[in-house]
C-alpha cells in the first residue's frame, strides 16, 4: 500500500517539479504528508469534541434569550390590542346609547300619535252621540227662557253649540237635570241676557252675561250626523295605524326587555330618564323644593271654639319654644300630631296657627303631591322632605289630607296601588324607622276627614302619639267663632249680641260655615247698598247658606202654594206640640236653589242620647206632612221634593228595630247587615217597623185633628206671609212645653 501511494507520489512530483526527485525522497515526503494529515485530523477531532461539549449551554442561553423577547413582544401587542379593543368598545357603546336614545324617542313619539288619535277617536264618538241626543232636545223661545226659568233660578248650565254660523244653540241644563235648546244671535244674545240681569237686581257673582259660555263642539268639525260619518271613518283609518304602531312598539320593547317583567323595567327606565332630564332643565327645580312656611295671618289667640284642641297644639309649641323644661322631667317629645273631624272644623287652621306661633322652620306638603306615576319618585319626594327636616330641626312637618297616601295597604285602588304603598312603606320607615333617631326634633302634623281608612302601622304610637278630634262646634264655640268673625265687619248692634243669636240659630255648622254666613251678610248687606249689616242680613245668609239661593214664586199655583203650606204647617204643629222634640225657629214655603219645597229650621241641640220616645215623636214630626193634607183636604199628594220626609222616617223605623234595640219581639240585637238574619227574622223586623211607624203616625194624626183650626191659622199664616217665625207659632199654638228625655251638650257642660 505505502509503494502504491509512493509510486503516486513520485509520479506527481516528477510532474510538478522540474528537480529530479528519486524514490527514496518521494517516499520520505509521503510519510511526512500522512502524518501530517494525521496530526490536524487529531486536532480537528479534539477541537470537534470542545466544541460539540461547549454548545449546550450556549444553546440554552440563546433559547432563554429567544423567549425572553418572543414574551415581551407579545406583551407589547396584547397592550396594544386591548387599548384597540377598549377604544372600539367605547365607540360601539356611544353609538348603541345614541341609537337606542333616539328609539326611544321615536317609539315614545309612536305611542303618542297612537294614544292621540285613540283619545280623538273617543272624543268624537261621544260627540256624536252628542250630537244624536241634541237632535231629540226641545226647542223654546228666548222670552220663555227668561221668565220661566232664568228668572226663577233654575238654570244650572249653559252651553254653546256652534252651527258654522251666526246663529248659534245655546244648551240650557236646568238643575233638575232636564236640557232644551234655544235659538239665538250670539251677537245680541249677551246684550239681551244683560239687560234681563239688570232688571232684576241679580247678583253679580251669579251673572252670566259678558262670560264666555262653554262650548260643546270645538269649531265647526262637523254639521251633522252625515259628514261626521266620513271623518269617523277618516279617524279610525288613522287609529288602525296607530294601533299597529303600538303593537311594534310593545313587541320591540318586550324583546329587548326579554319577558313582561323586561318591558316594564324598560319602560320604567325611559320615564326615569325623562324624568331626571326634565328635572335638571327645570328652572323651577330650586323653585318647588320644600322651602318653611313664612308668617301666616292666623294666631292661635284667633283660633275660636276649640278650646281643648287648642291646648292640645300649645303643649307642642311650648315644647319647641322651651325643650329643657319637659326633657328634665324625662318626658319625650311626641313624634306625631294626627288632626281628625269633619270639614271645616279648623284643623288646618289649628296648623297655619302652629306655623305662625312656634318659631322653628314650619314645612307644609299636601300628601296628593307625593302620588306620583312614575316608580320611586314618591318614596323619594319622602326621603327628600325629612332630610330637609333633620337638617333643620327642631322642626315641624305638616302633611294636609293625609288619607291621599296613608289608606291601608290593599285598599287603595287603581293601577298605582304598589306605588302608594311604596310611599307608605317609606314614610313609616322615616317616621319610626332604622334611619331615624330618638333624638329628633321633628314633629309632624299632618290632617284627615277620613281616620277609619288609615293604615294601622301609621297611626300607631310612636308615629303618631297624639290624635286630637276636632268636632263641630257646640253652641258655646260657635258664639266664640261668630265673635272673631263679627270683630271684622261693621254691625248695627254690638257682635256679642248677635253672636248670642247666630250661635242658637246654626246648630250643626262647622267653622268654615260661620264664617261663610258673616261674609255673606257682608254681600247681601253691600249688594242693597247698607252701611252696617242688620239681622235681617245674617238670617238670609244662613237661609242661602242652609236651602240656597231664593227662587221667584209668583208662578206657583194658588193649588200648589196651599198643599206647600199644610206640608210645613203640618211639620210645625206636630213638632211645637210634642214636648221632646225641638222648638221651630223659622218655617218657609219659599222654594230655593237645594229643595223645591219650603222648610223648616229647628233649634236643635247636639245631643250624645236619644230616648225611645224621642226617635217615636220624631217619626210622628217626619210623617205630618202627609198626615196634615189628609186632616185638612181628605187626600194625600206626594211630596214635592222625592218625599225625603217619608225616606228618612222609614230610615229611622229600621234602625229602631235593627239597631236599636227598641223592639222586645227582636230583641236587643244589631243587625249591620241582611245577610246576619233569615227570611223569618226578616218579616218580623217588617211587622215591627210597621207597627212602630202606625204608632208614629196615631198619635201625630190625633194631635192635629185636635188642634185642626190651629193648624189651618198657621197654613193660611204661611199663604199670605211666606216665613213664619216661632214667635208667629207662639201666638197660635201657646208657649212652647218641652220635657227632655236625652243628654245634650248644654246639659252635660
Amino acid at each position: 500500500m505505502q509503494r502504491l501511494i509512493c509510486s503516486r507520489t513520485f509520479l506527481l512530483a516528477r510532474r510538478v517539479s522540474l528537480r529530479p526527485v528519486n524514490f527514496q525522497q518521494c517516499r520520505q515526503l509521503t510519510v511526512t504528508s500522512h502524518l501530517d494529515r494525521r496530526v490536524r485530523k487529531t486536532r480537528r477531532s479534539a477541537s470537534e469534541k470542545e466544541e460539540n461539549e461547549a454548545e449546550p449551554e450556549d444553546h440554552l442561553e440563546a433559547f432563554e434569550k429567544y423567549r425572553k423577547v418572543l414574551k415581551e413582544k407579545k406583551n407589547i401587542r396584547s397592550k396594544e390590542e386591548k387599548a384597540k379593543a377598549n377604544v372600539a368598545k367605547e365607540e360601539v357603546e356611544k353609538k348603541n346609547k345614541t341609537l337606542n336614545m333616539a328609539v326611544n324617542i321615536l317609539l315614545g313619539i309612536i305611542l303618542l300619535i297612537g294614544l292621540d288619535s285613540l283619545y280623538r277617536y273617543i272624543d268624537l264618538s261621544s260627540q256624536m252621540r252628542m250630537q244624536e241626543d241634541m237632535e231629540n232636545l226641545d226647542r223654546i223661545p228666548m222670552d220663555r227662557f227668561f221668565s220661566h226659568y232664568l228668572a226663577r233660578g233654575d238654570v244650572e248650565d249653559m252651553a254653546i253649540r256652534f252651527d258654522g254660523t251666526e246663529q248659534k244653540e245655546i244648551v240650557v241644563t236646568l238643575q233638575n237635570g232636564q236640557k232644551f235648546l234655544m235659538n239665538v244671535n250670539y251677537n245680541t244674545f249677551h246684550t239681551e241676557l244683560g239687560k234681563f240681569e239688570n232688571d232684576y237686581n241679580i247678583h253679580p257673582s251669579e251673572r252670566v252675561a259678558g262670560r264666555n259660555l262653554r262650548t260643546l263642539t270645538q269649531g265647526s268639525t262637523f254639521k251633522s250626523i252625515e259628514n261626521f260619518g266620513d271623518y269617523k271613518a277618516n279617524i279610525q283609518g288613522q287609529l288602525l295605524g296607530s294601533v299597529f304602531s303600538m303593537v311594534i312598539t310593545a313587541y320591540y320593547l318586550v324583546m329587548g326587555g326579554g319577558t313582561v317583567r323586561g318591558l316594564r323595567q324598560r319602560l320604567m327606565q325611559m320615564g326615569q330618564m325623562v324624568m331626571r332630564q326634565m328635572e335638571t332643565n327645570n328652572p323651577n327645580a330650586k323653585k318647588n323644593a320644600m322651602t318653611p312656611v313664612m308668617k301666616t295671618n292666623v294666631k292661635l289667640s284667633d283660633v275660636a271654639g276649640m278650646k281643648g284642641e287648642k291646648q292640645e297644639i300649645e303643649e307642642f309649641v311650648q315644647y319647641l319654644k322651651n325643650p329643657d323644661r319637659f326633657t328634665s322631667l324625662g318626658a319625650r317629645m311626641p313624634k306625631g300630631v294626627l288632626l281628625t273631624g269633619p270639614p271645616g272644623t279648623g284643623k288646618t287652621m289649628l296648623a297655619k296657627a302652629v306655623a305662625n306661633d312656634c318659631n322653628v322652620p314650619f314645612y307644609y306638603k299636601s300628601s296628593s303631591e307625593f302620588v306620583q306615576s312614575l316608580a320611586g319618585k314618591g318614596a323619594k319626594d319622602i326621603r327628600e322632605m325629612f332630610s330637609i327636616a333633620r337638617k333643620n330641626q327642631p322642626c315641624i312637618v305638616f302633611i294636609d289630607e293625609l288619607d291621599a297616601i296613608g289608606k291601608a295597604q290593599g285598599m287603595s285602588a287603581g293601577g298605582g296601588a304598589a306605588e302608594k304603598d311604596n310611599t307608605l312603606n317609606q314614610l313609616l320607615v322615616e317616621m319610626d324607622g332604622m334611619t331615624g333617631s330618638d333624638n329628633d326634633t321633628i314633629v309632624l302634623m299632618a290632617a284627615t276627614n277620613n281616620p277609619t281608612s288609615l293604615d294601622e302601622a301609621l297611626v300607631r304610637p310612636g308615629r303618631f302619639d297624639r290624635k286630637i278630634q276636632c268636632d263641630l262646634p257646640a253652641t258655646d264655640g260657635r258664639r266664640d267663632i261668630f265673635m272673631v268673625h263679627l270683630k271684622t265687619i261693621k254691625t248695627e248692634k254690638p257682635p256679642k249680641v248677635y253672636a248670642e243669636m247666630l250661635a242658637k240659630l246654626t246648630p250643626g255648622f262647622s267653622g268654615a260655615q260661620i264664617a261663610n254666613v258673616v261674609n255673606e251678610a257682608a254681600l247681601l248687606a253691600a249688594r242693597e247698598q247698607s252701611d252696617l249689616i242688620k239681622s235681617s242680613h245674617f238670617e238670609a245668609a244662613i237661609d242661602r247658606i242652609m236651602s240656597g239661593t231664593r227662587k221667584d214664586n209668583n208662578t206657583m199655583k194658588a193649588e200648589t202654594k196651599t198643599i206647600l203650606a199644610a206640608l210645613e204647617a203640618g211639620k210645625c204643629v206636630v213638632s211645637w206640640l210634642s214636648e221632646t222634640q225641638d222648638p221651630v225657629l223659622k218655617a218657609s214655603i219659599v222654594p230655593r236653589s237645594h229643595s223645591n219645597v219650603g222648610y223648616t229650621q229647628y233649634q236643635t241641640k247636639e245631643r250624645f242620647l236619644q230616648s225611645e220616645e224621642y226617635l217615636k215623636e220624631r217619626l210622628g214630626v217626619l210623617l205630618a206632612p202627609k198626615i196634615a193634607q189628609k186632616v185638612l183636604f181628605g187626600r194625600i199628594s206626594t211630596q214635592i221634593d222625592n218625599d225625603k220626609d217619608s225616606t228618612n222616617a222609614s230610615d229611622l223605623a229600621t234602625k229602631m228595630v235593627t239597631s236599636f234595640g227598641f223592639s222586645p219581639t227582636v230583641g236587643q240585637v244589631n243587625f249591620t247587615q241582611e245577610n246576619m238574619y233569615s227570611d223569618a227574622t226578616k218579616r218580623q223586623i217588617d211587622i215591627e217597623r210597621q207597627n212602630i211607624m202606625n204608632s208614629a203616625i196615631a198619635t201625630a194624626e190625633e194631635i192635629l185633628i185636635k188642634n185642626k183650626e190651629k193648624l189651618q191659622e198657621v197654613v193660611n199664616l204661611l199663604i199670605r206671609e211666606e216665613v213664619l217665625h216661632a214667635s208667629d207659632l207662639e201666638k197660635i199654638l201657646g208657649p212652647k212645653r218641652q220635657r227632655s228625655h236625652e243628654i245634650s251638650v248644654e246639659e252635660d257642660v
